[in-house]
């Protein structure tokens, strides 16, 4: 997609129930933020836009994601998909873009995150609970099987080796929490009244 069918998006997505389409000049002034806006003013713009781009992207919430792909290597496609960077996520979800990114990477791991930013990303990246939840056990699965091939020196420093498998019980301690979460992020959209994601 080329910059000006983006600029037209933008625009579009911007002003949708605006008669007249904004000039150049109040897309470049919404992308800096206007010099006398109040505090907080151009977040909220921002994350107005991204919730606008990411619902016109998923008008339904995603309820099946099928394959084994991760939470984070979802949302970074759904990023791509939609052209936004991780500052305008980052911004919607009142983070980092840093955060962002580590989350897509694998780096920051679905259940360590507090579960309120979780309910905050299934919001507004439209995902059911019953995907959120399928993506959350293949970031898991991913993490179990990294885990079991990351490449150590032996003893006397001749040949990488894997790591043995976790035990049985680091696995069930890891899945008892996973469910823990879960079940914190899915109070979270209840009481987020986010319905749409959990019918």
């Amino acid at each position: 997609m080329g910059q000006d069918k983006f600029i037209e998006q933008l625009r579009e997505s911007l002003l949708e129930e605006v008669a007249s389409n904004p000039t150049d000049e109040q897309v470049r002034e919404f992308m800096s933020g206007p010099a006398d806006s109040p505090p907080g003013m151009l977040e909220r713009m921002r994350k107005g836009f991204v919730e606008k781009v990411l619902q016109r992207l998923r008008p339904e919430p995603e309820r099946c994601v099928g394959g084994e792909i991760t939470l984070g290597r979802w949302i970074e496609q759904a990023r791509k998909e939609a052209r936004l960077t991780h500052g305008f996520i980052a911004t919607a979800l009142g983070e980092s873009p840093s955060f962002v990114e580590q989350l897509e990477k694998g780096q920051a791991l679905p259940w360590t995150i507090p579960a309120a930013i979780g309910s905050d990303i299934a919001i507004l990246f439209r995902i059911h609970f019953n995907a959120f939840s399928e993506l959350t056990e293949n970031s898991h699965k991913a993490l179990t099987e990294q885990s079991s091939q990351i490449p150590v020196a032996n003893s006397r420093g001749l040949r990488p080796r894997a790591i043995p498998p976790r035990s049985s019980w680091a696995d069930e301690a890891r899945s008892g929490e996973i469910k823990d979460w879960l079940e914190a992020v899915r109070h979270d959209l209840e009481e987020k009244q986010a319905k749409q994601l959990l019918d």
